[in-house]
């Protein structure tokens, strides 16, 4: 990876992970169980956590597949670690809050876009004078059956973190603001 070209998206829309995808054949197999796909994906993961926020969503996706990843899941894997090597001067940075700033929050839902389990995805977002403080995306409990019944549970998750983890460290409610919806597809 050290000669690898850096990557500014992500993850590419071309990639449409499954279980489906996973080794069938000796061949496959044998050639995965020389790939690092649990180390790899563990390394991404710290980074997550750390300070790169905008890959919960692939972390999420990837970590699904490590009992038994195929080609395409490395693939994946190995294009978030170029991402990552395009993004290795990006990071977080924290400003002095104001009292008057409020937290804001960000939440949307992708509705029945996992292809194994057609559940939903719940994201959300919060940030104070800018930088982010919270965020998860993760799949939804249950399945819903519209759009909207999505978004709605994506939102009750988003406000469950606001009222109850964000209040409790921030030590007002007064300083939570509301949580905006912002459909993006």
């Amino acid at each position: 990876m050290n000669n690898a070209k850096p990557v500014t998206v992500p993850f590419a829309t071309h990639f449409k992970l499954s279980a489906d995808m996973s080794p069938k054949t000796d061949e496959e197999m044998e050639h995965m169980s020389s790939v690092s796909y649990s180390i790899a994906t563990g390394s991404i993961m710290y980074a997550m956590i750390c300070n790169q926020f905008d890959i919960s969503h692939l972390v999420s996706i990837v970590s699904r597949y490590m009992a038994c990843p195929g080609k395409e899941h490395w693939q994946a894997v190995k294009w978030i670690l170029r991402y990552l090597k395009g993004t290795i001067n990006v990071g977080l940075t924290f400003h002095r809050a104001k009292m008057s700033d409020l937290v804001v929050g960000y939440v949307d839902s992708n509705f029945a876009r996992d292809l194994d389990k057609r559940r939903s995805l719940t994201g959300y977002l919060f940030t104070l004078s800018g930088t982010a403080i919270s965020w998860k995306a993760t799949l939804q409990a249950t399945i819903t059956l519209s759009t909207i019944k999505a978004e709605y549970m994506a939102l009750v998750e988003a406000v469950k973190e606001a009222n109850s983890n964000l209040e409790v460290e921030m030590g007002s409610e007064e300083y939570l603001g509301l949580v905006d919806c912002y459909r993006i597809d």
